[in-house]
C-alpha cells in the first residue's frame, strides 16, 4: 500500500485528505502542517470517519517535514491558517528543501 504526505493541513489539504482514504487504496496519509496541532485534529477528524464509510487508511498530523521520508507520494496543498491559503514567494520551496529523502 502507498504512503502520501499531503504539505499543508488548509481545507484543501484536508479534502485531499479525506478524498484519498475514503478510497481504500491508500495505506498511510500524513498531514504536515505548521500548525501540527491541526494537522493532528483533521487526520483524527478523518481517522474516525472510517468506521462509518468503512475504509482501513491510517492517518497521522504533524508539523515536522522529516517524516515525509520513505513516503510514496508529496501533495503540496494549502496552509493552515495563512492569511492567502497559497504558498508565497519561495516558502513552498523552503518547505520541500526541509525534506530529506532516504
Amino acid at each position: 500500500m502507498w504512503t502520501v504526505a499531503i504539505i499543508g493541513a488548509g481545507e484543501l489539504g484536508g479534502a485531499i485528505a479525506q478524498a484519498l482514504a475514503t478510497r481504500d487504496r491508500i495505506g498511510r496519509l500524513l498531514l504536515i502542517d505548521a500548525a501540527g496541532n491541526v494537522a493532528a485534529g483533521k487526520a483524527l477528524d478523518v481517522q474516525q470517519m472510517g468506521a462509518v464509510e468503512g475504509f482501513h487508511t491510517r492517518l497521522d498530523g504533524t508539523d515536522d517535514p522529516s517524516r515525509v521520508a520513505g513516503g510514496d507520494v508529496a501533495i503540496v496543498a494549502d496552509r493552515f491558517g495563512a492569511a492567502s491559503q497559497e504558498w508565497q514567494g519561495d516558502a513552498g520551496a523552503a518547505m520541500l528543501g526541509q525534506l530529506r529523502p532516504y
